[in-house]
């Protein structure tokens, strides 16, 4: 006998086969309110229809609730899927009770209470029956409500969401409040106390010496040993700006009158903490044993350090590349072929699935050099690999943590570089983009055409606003100029 599937949504009425095929998870089982697009997981969740004029503007009287998950794996979705089902089931609740609503009976009391006001041009919907059944106070919203209703309307990245947490974690353990007090009480005068006492919290709080300690049990011990290393004025801003962005949302929901969190970030020593790598260092690194493998074992190991140095392009901005990202064009004027990188936030689908620094899609040409070292090989290999789609990523070994898909490759460069004997560490991987942007000012590359490549937002002008902006065979010659000695690649030929 056939084992049953059990319930898993309002959903699961549907009989269309191929809706089906396409809900079902990697070893068959259906995920509760989950779908499945493209190989990406999708949460989704029916709006009760009497609260959808409640919800946060991104979902108000949406029929359902949609969200990407941004993952193909099954644990994660998994994970994923019932975290936002307990807050949209809680979310749900509260809505409900705000009205009155507890029951089917409820909710027809509550609709015709409303229509009866509504005619004698009352303001009030409730009618005095429910009021005297369900005391009305004022709606409390918690901490943690705004900052889930933020973290929903918003989606900020995954990375930016650990930070933020962790500093809204500091503020509430060294302001004696917590995450279910009231967003009322997340005043100036608690925002000053954090900002006092935050200069003693620690830069590394896993040392053995602060585990299982509170916030304020961690500036305790900072201040008596004043051996242990306390945070910075970025690593204090980067916390602040957590509690900043969720009270703006908090005073754009008419939760809180005024942003509380103005005026306490503090100013920060040394803006440059990156150095650009010179020659000598690029020498360094490309003799190294990992660039002498044969052309055709080479990965993102050699070939994303190269889009740094030759490309401009952010870390990050690489190693999400997909393979349908690497196109060409026909160039009318020179019947040259083009190709490029297309650096967007959007998959073959129209599906947001990646992340762009400036928030802006653009094209960046691939330099000849690239082009001469072999890449369109490369590319050519991973279009025949079994598994290839158009969703494929470029560099599909590069495993994915907290949404990011260079996390370990990060640090690994941060352990190579070491290795390639450059001790200075502000020279990090994203020095490869200064290192870029310098060798742009050693040719007669406009301001304008090297923001369009790199992506730098810099001031606009009325006259930048008209037009389509640079063409992509202007930036490709701009981008071929960018040279470096050839000493430094010998080994590469």
């Amino acid at each position: 006998m056939s084992r049953k599937l059990p319930h898993i949504s309002k959903y699961s009425s549907m009989t269309d086969k191929r809706t089906q095929r396409r809900r079902k998870t990697s070893d068959g089982d259906p995920i509760v309110n989950t779908v499945i697009r493209n190989g990406v997981y999708h949460y989704r969740k029916r709006v009760p229809k009497h609260i959808a004029h409640l919800l946060p503007d991104k979902f108000k009287n949406k029929k359902e609730i949609y969200i990407t998950l941004k993952t193909r794996k099954y644990d994660e979705a998994l994970r994923d899927s019932l975290r936002w089902d307990r807050i949209w089931e809680d979310n749900f609740a509260k809505l409900k009770a705000q009205l009155g609503i507890t029951s089917t009976t409820d909710y027809i009391e509550v609709r015709a209470a409303a229509i009866f006001n509504a005619a004698n041009n009352l303001h009030n919907i409730h009618s005095q029956a429910i009021t005297q059944t369900h005391q009305s106070s004022t709606p409390k919203h918690t901490i943690k409500e705004v900052y889930d209703s933020y973290i929903l309307a918003k989606k900020p990245k995954q990375a930016a969401q650990k930070d933020w947490h962790k500093g809204w974690e500091y503020f509430l353990g060294l302001s004696n409040l917590n995450w279910d007090s009231d967003i009322q009480e997340v005043t100036p005068d608690a925002l000053r106390e954090f900002f006092n006492k935050s200069e003693h919290l620690p830069t590394y709080p896993n040392r053995k010496i602060f585990k299982g300690k509170s916030p304020l049990e961690m500036v305790d011990i900072c201040k008596k040993d004043n051996t242990q290393k306390t945070i910075t004025a970025a690593a204090y801003n980067k916390h602040h700006g957590g509690i900043s962005v969720v009270c703006k949302h908090a005073v754009e929901q008419r939760y809180l009158s005024d942003d509380p969190s103005r005026g306490f970030r503090r100013e920060e020593k040394d803006s440059r903490t990156r150095l650009p790598y010179d020659e000598d260092d690029m020498k360094k690194i490309f003799s190294h044993s990992i660039f002498k493998k044969p052309k055709e074992q080479w990965d993102e190991y050699q070939w994303i350090p190269l889009f740094g140095f030759f490309q401009g392009m952010r870390l990050e901005e690489s190693g999400q590349l997909l393979l349908s990202d690497v196109k060409f064009i026909a160039d009318a004027k020179t019947n040259n072929t083009i190709w490029y990188f297309a650096v967007t936030e959007y998959d073959e689908d129209g599906e947001k699935s990646k992340d762009v620094k400036s928030g802006e899609s653009r094209n960046v040409p691939i330099h000849q050099k690239i082009i001469e070292l072999g890449f369109l090989d490369y590319f050519a290999r991973a279009k025949k690999s079994k598994k290839a789609s158009d969703d494929t990523r470029l560099f599909p070994n590069l495993r994915i943590f907290e949404g990011r898909t260079t996390h370990y490759f990060s640090k690994w460069w941060g352990r190579q570089r070491v290795e390639f004997g450059i001790s200075s560490k502000q020279k990090v991987f994203h020095s490869s983009r200064h290192t870029f942007i310098d060798a742009t000012r050693e040719t007669d590359i406009t301001t304008e055409i090297r923001d369009a490549i790199t992506g730098h937002k810099t001031y606009v002008s009325v006259a930048k606003q008209y037009g389509i902006g640079t063409s992509i065979r202007k930036m490709k010659e701009a981008i071929d100029k960018v040279s470096f000695s050839e000493e430094i690649f010998i080994n590469l030929i």
